[in-house]
C-alpha cells in the first residue's frame, strides 16, 4: 500500500486536532525519543553535554519539555513512560525528579550497527501487537502540544502515521504500531527513514499527517537553538505560525542558567549563558551562546557565535 496523506484541520484558537471524530484516539504505550547521532554535533561539542540539557526557560530543559508533554498523554492506564535512546558514546542528559508523573529512562543501544529502525524493532518486542509507540527525534522543540499531535496521528488508525509540515518537511514525530515494527528483520542494520519506512509503505497502512503552522524545529545547531527560543517566546502566533510583524532588533529572550555569572551592567540580548560561563561588566552579547568555561570580557561585544572555554574552540 502506498503512503497516503491526510490534512490535519486546525480550529481558529489552536493547534493540530484529531482527524475524524469517528475514530477513537489511540494512546501510546510509550514515548520513544531518538537522541543518538552518527557523529557529535558542533553545538554538543561546544556545550560539553547532551543537547537534551539545553535550557528553554520556563519548561526547563529540552528533556523537561518532552517530559511535560508526555505527562499530558495520561490515559486510563496512566502516563506512558518516556524512553530516551542514546548511542554508546553520547552523553546522558540530566533527568530531574519533577513531579514523579513521568517515568524517564535513559537507554543505550545494546547492539552496534543496528540502526534506528532495527533498534525500534527490537524495542517493539516488549509491547503488544496492537499497542502504539510515539517515536520522536529528541533534539527538537515542539511549538504545539504533544497531546494534540498524538491525537492527530492516532486518528487515521494507520499502522504508521508520520507528521509533516505543510511544505512536506518531516516534523520528526510518528506513531507506529508495535506489530508493524516486528516485521522488520531481526538482525543486521536497518535505517528507519531509508529502509524501514519504505518497506512498511509497501505492505502496511502508512499515512502522512500534515500539521498546520510550525509544529517543531530542530536544536542541533546554534542558530536553530536560538531561533527555537525566539519562537517559543514571542515569534509564534496561533498554531505555531511565526509573527510576520515581529521586530528582530528588539530583545525577545535572555536566558542565564543558574551557575552562570553576568556582571552588571551587561546586556544579554537573544542569547544564552550556560552555567560555568561568565559575562563581564558592560559587555554586550547578541544572539550568542556563552558555554561552560566561556568568558566575555568587560566591555566586549559578541554577536552570532558560541563563546567556549579554553579547552574548546570558539565557533559559529
Amino acid at each position: 500500500m502506498a503512503i497516503t496523506t491526510t490534512q490535519a484541520p486546525v480550529p481558529a484558537e489552536g493547534p493540530v486536532t484529531a482527524l475524524g471524530a469517528e475514530r477513537p484516539a489511540v494512546g501510546p504505550a510509550a514515548v520513544v525519543l531518538l537522541a543518538g547521532s552518527v557523529r557529535e554535533s558542533e553545538l554538543a561539542r561546544q556545550i560539553g553535554r547532551s543537547l537534551l540539557d539545553l535550557p528553554l526557560g520556563a519548561p526547563g530543559t529540552v528533556l523537561d519539555a518532552w517530559a511535560a508533554g508526555v505527562a499530558a498523554l495520561a490515559g486510563p492506564e496512566g502516563v506512558p513512560p518516556l524512553r530516551v535512546l542514546l548511542d554508546r558514546s553520547a552523553p546522558a542528559p540530566r533527568v530531574r525528579d519533577g513531579d514523579g508523573r513521568v517515568a524517564v529512562t535513559i537507554e543505550r543501544d545494546p547492539r552496534e550497527f543496528r540502526g534506528t529502525g532495527g533498534l525500534l524493532r527490537d524495542l517493539a518486542e516488549a509491547y503488544g501487537e496492537e499497542q502504539y509507540l510515539l517515536v520522536a527525534n529528541g533534539h527538537q522543540v515542539l511549538f504545539q502540544p504533544l497531546v494534540e499531535l498524538a491525537r492527530a496521528l492516532a486518528a487515521p488508525g494507520a499502522d504508521v502515521a508520520v507528521l509533516a509540515h505543510e511544505d512536506s518537511t518531516p516534523c520528526g514525530v510518528m506513531l507506529v504500531r508495535a506489530g508493524a515494527l516486528r516485521t522488520v528483520r531481526g538482525v543486521g542494520f536497518a535505517d528507519l527513514k531509508e529502509q524501514v519506512l519504505p518497506a512498511l509503505a509497501g505492505e502496511r497502512d502508512v499515512r502522512v499527517v500534515f500539521a498546520r503552522g510550525v509544529a517543531s524545529a530542530p536544536v542541533r545547531t546554534l542558530d536553530g537553538y536560538l531561533q527555537a527560543l525566539r519562537r517559543l517566546r514571542h515569534g509564534a502566533g496561533p498554531g505555531g505560525a511565526e509573527d510576520p510583524f515581529a521586530e528582530e532588533w528588539f530583545e525577545s529572550f535572555s536566558l542565564v542558567e543558574e551557575g552562570a555569572e553576568v556582571e552588571s551592567p551587561a546586556r544579554v540580548h537573544d542569547s544564552v549563558v550556560l552555567r560555568g560561563g561568565r559575562v563581564g561588566a558592560g559587555a554586550v552579547v547578541v544572539r550568542a551562546l556563552v558555554c561552560p568555561g566561556g568568558v566575555v570580557g568587560a566591555g566586549e561585544v559578541v554577536h552570532g557565535r558560541a563563546v567556549t572555554g579554553p579547552a574548546r574552540r570558539t565557533g559559529a
